[in-house]
């Protein structure tokens, strides 16, 4: 987890995701955000953005989660109880389930009525059921050492307890959660979360709570992770349940590298396999699709990775300094200074990044907007919907449901259709011609999303007059049997946007796309 400081403005956000790009994160939970309003959204690297809004009034808080790519069809629900909870739910395996709770509790200067308010609507969320649970958080507190008689706090604690690390304890021992960082033996220079803005004080004030000892294997800062911030990222390393889970719940967010395809090997691989139809039109298509992608998985290169070029070679050597900075005393004001330089270059080059891209478009007289959509570092994504009782839902289950119960009214009719006219005898269908198959597929635009097997335009037209040749055999059979394989019934239906309410259905164009 990291308190951010703020990701309202320039392009906090985007330096973020660039340097989460650089670890190994699943579920990174984020707080003081200052988000002025709600943001769900899918990132260019496939990773999942939930953030919640500030205290409107104040501007002050603020939490959100980032979840990696593997982890996004996981995700179950996420909530945001206030400008200080939120809460994300998780399925494992089988029936168990994982509860993430990301806070940022109120700070020394807040009064004690907020701190109790915010520790009950923690104490509410954690009594909600879930297999396992995990907390983590800037609490503003310091905990120290485990006393004697204390079950949940471990003898590796920094500091000596102040009142809200008083407050911190009775909560964890009441609720029977460990703090995790008191757990584990650490030096000191490998303990401490925050530093003061004179940077003679360091304390440890962000923790990593769970719920059961047996998952957690460790929790420690991670020093080379750096976005300007006077707080340091924290990381625990979970494994849930070995025998069932076999993965610890941090991967290697690897940069996406663009698919590239050989032709000429997508030929030779598909000479290899037999395409002679079997029983049952449903089974030949799965059969059919499978071989072609087991023939595209074999002509598939390791093409380059993508340069995304927005950060300029003068901003990353910024940046460097900065991570090998030791940030004591003296070089504070050099430190504060060259952090207000960075944020200013990574403003100017993001905004000259996108001029150079539209200004080529135009030269080659491409689509502007479609070159701004293509420059998009995200895309937005519906996680909360209203049912017909105007109730706002935000369980995946719910949404979908709701989705499924709006569009079936919709579009269902009382109107009796006739069946067609039956013809009289038997009439001599030409089959249909490979070259006839050839326009078509030429004549199909590039670039657009494929439906529920995967298969894109581009794919079709690697395969050339060897793949035509199968699809116009399949077509003539389809034809002459009168019977279309099921699967081409089937959408993978999109939500597009339009303006109003966004947990409102009725503002959504529904785009189905089709095998």
């Amino acid at each position: 987890m990291l308190h951010v400081r703020s990701l309202a403005r320039g392009n906090g956000l985007n330096h973020l995701m660039e340097e989460k790009m650089k670890i190994r994160c699943d579920v990174l939970g984020l707080c003081e955000t200052r988000q002025k309003k709600e943001m769900s959204a899918r990132w260019e690297d496939g990773c999942a953005v939930r953030l919640g809004k500030a205290d409107g009034s104040r501007s002050v808080g603020g939490v959100g989660f980032i979840i990696s790519k593997e982890w996004t069809t996981k995700i179950a629900s996420c909530h945001f109880v206030s400008s200080r909870i939120g809460v994300l739910n998780v399925n494992l395996s089988g029936k168990a389930t994982l509860k993430i709770i990301q806070t940022y509790a109120p700070t020394s200067a807040s009064d004690d009525d907020e701190v109790e308010e915010f520790y009950r609507q923690l104490d509410m969320m954690l009594a909600r059921k879930s297999t396992y649970t995990v907390v983590m958080g800037d609490f503003n507190a310091k905990v120290g050492k485990g006393r004697q008689g204390e079950r949940y706090v471990g003898k590796f604690g920094t500091g000596e307890r102040n009142e809200r690390g008083e407050r911190l304890v009775t909560m964890a021992e009441a609720r029977k959660i460990y703090i995790g960082n008191s757990l584990f033996k650490k030096n000191s220079e490998k303990r401490w979360t925050w530093i003061a803005p004179n940077a003679a004080h360091r304390n440890e004030i962000d923790y990593i709570l769970v719920d059961k000892r047996r998952i957690l294997q460790d929790v420690s800062v991670v020093t080379p992770f750096n976005t300007g911030s006077d707080h340091r990222l924290l990381r625990a390393k979970i494994v849930i349940d070995r025998t069932k889970e076999k993965k610890t719940l941090h991967l290697t967010s690897r940069e996406e590298r663009v698919k590239v395809y050989d032709g000429k090997r997508l030929q030779e691989a598909m000479e290899r396999k037999s395409w002679c139809r079997i029983d049952g039109i449903d089974d030949d298509y799965d059969s059919l699709i499978e071989k072609l992608k087991e023939c595209l998985r074999e002509a598939k290169e390791a093409g380059p990775r993508e340069q995304k070029g927005r950060i300029s070679e003068e901003t990353k050597k910024l940046l460097e300094k900065r991570k090998n900075m030791k940030r004591t005393a003296e070089d504070h004001l050099e430190y504060s200074i060259l952090s207000r330089v960075i944020r200013l270059q990574l403003k100017r080059d993001f905004e000259k990044y996108r001029m150079e891209k539209l200004l080529k478009a135009a030269e080659e007289r491409k689509s502007l907007k479609k070159c701004e959509r293509g420059m998009a570092l995200y895309k937005s994504e519906v996680t909360k919907l209203k049912n017909s009782d105007s109730d706002t839902a935000d369980e995946r289950g719910e949404v979908v449901k709701i989705c499924k119960d709006f569009y079936t009214k919709l579009f269902k009719s009382a109107v009796k259709i006739e069946p067609p006219p039956s013809l009289q005898g038997k009439e001599n269908v030409p089959p249909i011609l490979v070259s006839e198959v050839e326009r078509a597929v030429n004549l199909m635009k590039r670039e657009k999303a494929p439906g529920k097997d995967g298969i894109t335009s581009e794919m079709l037209k690697l395969g050339r007059e060897q793949l035509w040749k199968i699809l116009a055999e399949r077509f003539s059979h389809y034809l002459n049997t009168c019977k279309i394989p099921s699967q081409w019934k089937e959408s993978r239906t999109i939500l597009l946007y339009k303006k109003g309410d966004r947990e409102d259905l009725k503002n959504y164009r529904p785009i189905c796309l089709l095998s």
